[in-house]
């Protein structure tokens, strides 16, 4: 759901922070700057791929900057979800390495009001259901929570 229709219908918005275009792990990572850094940055904008010292915010840097560090998710850098041409960057990214089809991508939020779950701007869960393994039941756990305390019925 964009911002003007989150605010239109009374839903709280939370302005998304960076994307990954693998699977980065930012839970336990201890990532800096929200889960979006590998360095310490100053600034709003907290994607880190500007930052190199040849920016990978194209898809074929991405790539080179990616495979430069041992194509390990761990290692790669971020990028922006206020820039568009970053934003499409992560996702051709993710047609253009074969690992790619067999990792999710990661796009961070801030952390929402819990106790007002029918704020919150979510439309749809999605899961791979091609691929039944415990994230995918997961995923169907959280959808049926999130319809409960909500309101809001999914696909």
């Amino acid at each position: 759901m964009d911002k003007q229709t989150a605010q239109q219908q009374g839903k709280s918005w939370a302005e998304p922070r960076c994307i990954y275009p693998l699977i980065a792990g930012t839970q336990n990572a201890g990532r800096p700057e929200n889960g979006c850094g590998f360095a310490t940055r100053a600034g709003a904008e907290q994607s880190t791929c500007r930052g190199l010292a040849v920016p990978a915010v194209t898809p074929e840097l991405w790539i080179a900057n990616f495979k430069r560090f041992g194509s390990n998710p761990s290692n790669q850098c971020s990028l922006s979800t206020r820039d568009a041409k970053q934003f499409m960057a992560s996702l051709k990214v993710r047609g253009s390495l074969e690992q790619a089809s067999t990792l999710l991508n990661e796009l961070l939020i801030p952390t929402w009001d819990v106790n007002t779950p029918e704020r919150l701007p979510i439309e749809a869960f999605f899961y791979n259901a091609a691929r039944v393994c415990v994230k995918s039941l997961e995923t169907k756990v959280r959808q049926g929570e999130n319809s409960r305390g909500s309101g809001v019925y999914g696909l």
